[in-house]
């Protein structure tokens, strides 16, 4: 498909379709794909950011010169009816609390908490930046089935986003 929220997300997911002979479309509820990772949605809030260093834990050498990075790069939380996903940023363009999905009357919405390094969202054939400046709580803005964030979001072709996760409604 010419518009990348209307392919398949990973190999994987590509994988298990043409196992079970589905076709495109996700049949299953709510999921954030993080660095690879599918994540349930079982609550009504997910916020997103970088993890802080008292969280890394246990420490692994790293080969890319980073002097040692967490051996979990993706840590997630849940409390009561929200779930935290942080992951490893050791070059900080993730914010701390970079962005949150919500459910709302049984919708899916997208808001940036103010983040220093903007977000935008392409859902239903659409790029939209969903971001009002640095410490300033975007409005919300509706997800569609298949929503592909842009965290750390350029802005033009020559300076892509840093991270891509791809929300998938039911």
């Amino acid at each position: 498909a010419w518009d990348p929220v209307e392919r398949f997300s990973s190999a994987r997911e590509m994988i298990k379709a043409i196992e079970r002979g589905a076709e495109i479309k996700v049949s299953y509820g709510p999921v954030l794909e993080v660095l690879g990772q599918e994540i349930p949605i079982d609550v009504r809030k997910v916020i997103f950011g970088r993890m802080t260093e008292s969280m890394y834990g246990t420490l692994s050498e790293s080969a890319g010169g980073l002097s040692a990075m967490p051996k979990e790069r993706i840590k997630i939380m849940k409390e009561s009816d929200t779930i935290e996903v942080r992951v490893y940023d050791p070059y900080k363009w993730i914010s701390r609390s970079h962005f949150e999905i919500f459910e709302k009357d049984g919708k899916w919405y997208f808001r940036d908490l103010g983040s220093l390094n903007r977000s935008a969202v392409r859902s239903e054939g659409k790029l939209k930046e969903v971001w009002a400046g640095y410490r300033k709580e975007s409005s919300e803005y509706e997800l569609g089935e298949r929503a592909m964030i842009y965290v750390a979001y350029g802005s033009s072709s020559d300076n892509p986003p840093y991270m891509v996760l791809t929300f998938k409604a039911k």
